[in-house]
């Protein structure tokens, strides 16, 4: 059974039949961390939630500082604060906003210098653990991105000091960016997934059950975050070295024209700095960046009826539809899809999936 809570006081009751979470990522351009949001719309019984009522919970308060809580049969699922609080008289309604817990623990400083070169994911386990957030990471997703970093033979350290104005939230969003990974957020914690996964896409795709798709499938290309082009400078023998490449995707920058990813300057003395060895790593890193953006990424949404086949979802999940899609469209039988983007109501889902095979 699922509960909700407002900080210790359980809410179930008021929660009326509608209710809308967002999850995205993003695998193109150069943003790649993404916040989970919720919405919710709540029965304004006996003004419990009217700041002006002296019957509400939020009496008194200036400032919204509640925290939210979703449990499913006793396991939480969400954690999130109140970020925004809107009370319809007319309808005795209340509809609140919150974001994800986790984008208030990462809205600080960051003060850190690393003691010498690692794995980019073995950094971000070291900011976090040293600003007591370690219990929030994914461990699964941070050690399969690990292998792969240490087979890239890819390692960085990161040098803020007292003087730094740098968030955490950015700090890792720039390592997820200069390493090719996705960097995300769900049900409280911390995603670091490598795009390799898509190497094994055949090994873990959940089959969803076509019949209950709900009108028609959309698709549209993504042409306006094309890269083929990747840009690094590190320092290499007191040298600062740039590293791009002119042969991966020719076909794409003749048909659309140079278009690279923002330069990370790693060199010495820098934030982010990468270790002179990392030459060979970082090429690989930037090749497998362009081989996902070189071409328009393809996408397909579609609305889904959640309460009659009720399957996990995440992001970077990978399915394909269950063979009898070929009676709505053929051309998607087998073929393999990555989901970048959840949004949840009460009965329907409606994703955004990016192609990973055909």
């Amino acid at each position: 059974m699922r509960k909700y809570y407002i900080d210790t006081i359980d809410i179930t009751k008021y929660v009326s039949s509608y209710y809308d979470i967002t999850e995205k990522t993003n695998h193109a351009g150069d943003s790649l961390l993404s916040v989970e949001n919720f919405n919710l719309e709540l029965f304004n019984y006996e003004d419990i939630f009217n700041f002006k009522s002296d019957n509400s919970i939020f009496w008194s308060r200036d400032i919204l500082e509640s925290y939210f809580y979703i449990y499913e049969d006793e396991f939480l699922i969400y954690s999130g604060l109140v970020v925004n609080l809107e009370v319809d008289v007319s309808k005795n309604v209340c509809n609140i906003e919150t974001v994800n817990i986790l984008n208030k623990l990462l809205d600080r400083t960051l003060i850190y210098i690393s003691d010498d070169f690692y794995t980019p994911a073995d950094t971000i386990y070291q900011v976090l653990d040293t600003n007591f957030l370690i219990e929030h990471l994914d461990l699964h997703s941070w050690q399969y991105s690990k292998n792969i970093e240490i087979d890239n033979n890819f390692a960085i350290k990161i040098n803020y000091n007292l003087e730094s104005t740098t968030d955490i939230l950015s700090v890792l969003r720039d390592i997820a960016g200069l390493s090719g990974a996705s960097i995300f957020f769900n049900a409280g914690k911390i995603y670091y997934w490598h795009n390799s996964i898509i190497d094994n896409a055949e090994l873990a795709v959940q089959e969803i059950e076509s019949k209950y798709i709900i009108g028609n499938i959309k698709f549209y290309n993504d042409y306006e975050n094309i890269k083929n082009q990747y840009s690094y400078t590190i320092t290499v023998a007191t040298i600062p070295i740039s590293l791009s490449d002119v042969y991966i995707a020719p076909e794409s920058r003749l048909k659309y024209g140079v278009r690279s990813y923002n330069n990370f300057d790693l060199t010495t003395g820098k934030n982010i700095e990468a270790s002179a060895g990392s030459v060979i790593g970082l090429q690989d890193i930037g090749t497998e960046k362009i081989n996902i953006t070189k071409n328009p990424i393809q996408y397909l949404e579609f609305e889904y009826d959640w309460s009659r086949y009720n399957f996990p979802l995440y992001i970077n999940q990978l399915f394909k539809f269950s063979s009898t899609i070929a009676s709505i469209e053929p051309t998607l039988t087998n073929t393999v899809f990555q989901i970048i983007s959840i949004q949840k109501s009460k009965y329907t889902v409606k994703i955004v999936a990016m192609l990973i095979l055909s």
